[in-house]
């Protein structure tokens, strides 16, 4: 992941940590911090839906809007956007498969960028999701779910 990317996920991490906002690092960023080799354009925090009001309140300075609508293939029940530092950064708060349940918040071990210890969601949720939003990458990481039992 470029220098920027990793700037703006350790300062979200050290507001989410010292604002006690339970996070999980998700997507293209989590198959990165697993050593995968994908391009990585911006960041995805999968959120507990119930954790909305905390999310915007430690986050605000960089909040640019936030949604409740539904995408088309990937739904939560909020979408919030920040920008730092010039990097997207997307909070999920209760992502799922539209029309399916919700995904679970697992943790999956963490990953230190800078002075923030970051978790790391359990790979084995992405894989499912990938399966039905990007099978290509759902490829890339099922060999390594495979391999870690």
């Amino acid at each position: 992941m470029r220098a920027p990317l990793e700037a703006a996920l350790e300062a979200v991490a050290l507001r989410l940590a010292a604002h006690d906002v339970p996070f999980l690092l998700g997507g293209s960023a989590l198959l990165d911090a697993l050593g995968l080799d994908v391009p990585v354009r911006d960041i995805d925090l999968m959120l507990r839906p119930e954790d909305r009001g905390a999310f915007e309140a430690a986050c605000g300075e960089w909040l640019m809007g936030v949604t409740t609508e539904p995408g088309a293939v990937l739904s939560s029940e909020w979408k919030a956007t920040l920008v730092v530092g010039g990097v997207e950064v997307e909070g999920l708060g209760g992502l799922g498969v539209a029309g399916a349940a919700r995904a679970p918040f697992r943790a999956g071990g963490s990953r230190r960028y800078g002075a923030a210890e970051v978790p790391l969601c359990d790979p084995a949720v992405w894989l499912e999701l990938y399966r039905v939003y990007e099978p290509e990458r759902a490829e890339l990481l099922e060999a390594l779910v495979n391999a870690s039992g």
